[in-house]
């Protein structure tokens, strides 16, 4: 994903355009912003404090502010813990994850992983700085890192569509550290959950939020990936009932698009 900075927050700059405002049409968990006021879950105790810790209103230290789409990403993270942000390029993914891992690190005193291509980590730290978060470590896909087991640790994806193969070790190693017991958020960064249009792609993602239907993967095949038999067995890369899926989904997915 090209970028000039995610962190362009007051004007956002894409391609030589600069945009203004915020655009006008996002989805995230149950539809659309207004019908996220109503139908969210109140927050916990524990959810208040990071919220706070993540002093939303305040301008970040190089003197930004968020946008509301991004201060609405930031709780939902801090609320929920592990989500798909399917922001569209440009529209802040990296700056949303980085407040609220800030917040753990503020409240909690959690490391903070982030795992991306070997082209983006210089970007990732020179971003993590002027978010302020202080115990960043920026690894690749290829080297992902080893936590201690005694240390809270938020984790964020970049690129979260890399691990779309059950097939590959690295979305066995990435499923593995998701799941570790330290590990106290997961941020899926991705601008294309479901990349190809193949539902069989977004589940290895499925898997790693905790969402119910990645419990049992030969039923999430035969419903959303309509398989087919071939000369090499059962062929799921094909796509069924793909509007069931996003309703389904969308209590993971934090999607906005421009």
């Amino acid at each position: 994903e090209a970028r000039s900075s995610s962190l362009s927050l007051e004007c956002v700059e894409t391609n030589g355009c600069r945009l203004r405002e915020e655009p006008e049409c996002w989805t995230t968990r149950r539809g659309a912003a207004e019908q996220l006021s109503n139908t969210k879950p109140a927050p916990s105790g524990d959810s208040l404090q990071l919220i706070d810790a993540a002093q939303l209103d305040e301008a970040l230290p190089n003197g930004w502010q968020l946008f509301n789409h991004q201060k609405e990403g930031v709780r939902q993270l801090l609320m929920h813990r592990r989500l798909i942000v399917a922001f569209d390029m440009g529209l802040g993914k990296t700056v949303t994850a980085l407040v609220a891992a800030r917040a753990f690190e503020r409240v909690r005193g959690a490391l903070v992983y982030v795992v991306c291509p070997a082209s983006m980590q210089c970007t990732w730290r020179r971003e993590g700085a002027e978010v302020g978060v202080s115990s960043l470590t920026v690894c690749t896909w290829g080297s992902l890192p080893k936590p201690k087991s005694s240390r809270p640790f938020v984790l964020i994806f970049d690129e979260a569509h890399y691990m779309q193969s059950f097939a590959s070790k690295r979305t066995r190693a990435a499923l593995d550290l998701a799941k570790h017991p330290q590990c106290q958020m997961l941020a899926l960064l991705t601008g294309t959950p479901m990349k190809n249009g193949r539902p069989i792609n977004l589940l290895p993602l499925l898997v790693a939020v905790g969402h119910p239907l990645a419990r049992d993967r030969a039923s999430f095949e035969a419903k959303f990936c309509a398989p087919r038999m071939t000369p090499f067995g059962v062929n799921v890369q094909g796509a069924a009932h793909l509007n069931e899926l996003r309703v389904q989904t969308a209590e993971v997915v934090l999607r906005r698009t421009k």
